[in-house]
């Protein structure tokens, strides 16, 4: 039986939509959590098919093995099929023996789920068998919850845009993979899209306090960290 505390936080947020977590992933929504079949059903947001369900042997597995390493982070390594990066999350989901008889990678989704939770978080690690840097979580206790923004429409009051209402949105549909896509692989210096968001709203803080500091100015020491 899956964690009662990340089964009722499931639950609550069945047919909510939620940002994508990881680079080059898509956003999804949380359609069903199925207690009798045991299994939670997801669906990408952006056009790609819905994905396969995720039973909830799948997130005991996971947070299992993030327990047992804890707070040692461990790696995704996320693959459709076996083999497995070593000591990895997917390879954990589809030890021996196996309750499902066919394998598809689950543990990216999986682990979406766990980190909006509050249960897990995504951190950097070092792939056992090539000793590189790769993406892999780890346990969190207590739970830290991420605020999740209302997926509702934002209305802006500008004539100018009112004017044009139809011809950005018939813009933006027509591009709407592009969009997407071009938002998911936002990056600089081979760092994730968390990494990149977090350092570029530090340095929107430090512009902000500058210009308070200096009436409006940006001093030296401020554009020497928007320049590196």
């Amino acid at each position: 039986m899956v964690d009662a505390y990340v089964l009722e936080w499931m639950k609550k947020h069945v047919g909510k939509s939620f940002p994508a977590l990881r680079s080059r992933a898509y956003d999804f929504s949380l359609d069903d959590v199925n207690e009798r079949k045991k299994y939670v059903k997801i669906s990408f947001i952006g056009g790609r098919a819905d994905a396969s369900p995720l039973y909830f042997w799948m997130f005991d597995r996971t947070l299992d093995y993030l327990k047992e390493k804890y707070p040692e982070s461990m790696p995704i390594g996320a693959k459709p099929q076996p083999p497995y990066p070593k000591d990895s999350i997917e390879g954990e989901i589809w030890k021996e023996p196996k309750p499902y008889p066919s394998n598809y990678k689950v543990s990216t989704h999986v682990l979406d789920i766990l980190v909006y939770a509050g249960v897990a978080e995504y951190k950097k690690t070092i792939n056992r068998e090539t000793g590189r840097s790769v993406q892999g979580a780890k346990y969190v206790h207590p739970p830290k919850l991420i605020q999740v923004k209302s997926s509702a429409p934002v209305v802006v009051e500008s004539k100018g845009i009112e004017e044009h209402k139809q011809l950005i949105l018939n813009w933006a549909k027509s591009r709407r993979d592009e969009i997407i896509d071009a938002r998911l692989s936002y990056s600089w210096m081979n760092r994730d899209v968390l990494e990149c968001v977090k350092s570029r709203n530090e340095i929107s803080r430090e512009i902000i306090d500058s210009r308070i500091r200096n009436r409006g100015a940006v001093d030296l020491e401020t554009l020497n960290k928007v320049t590196r």
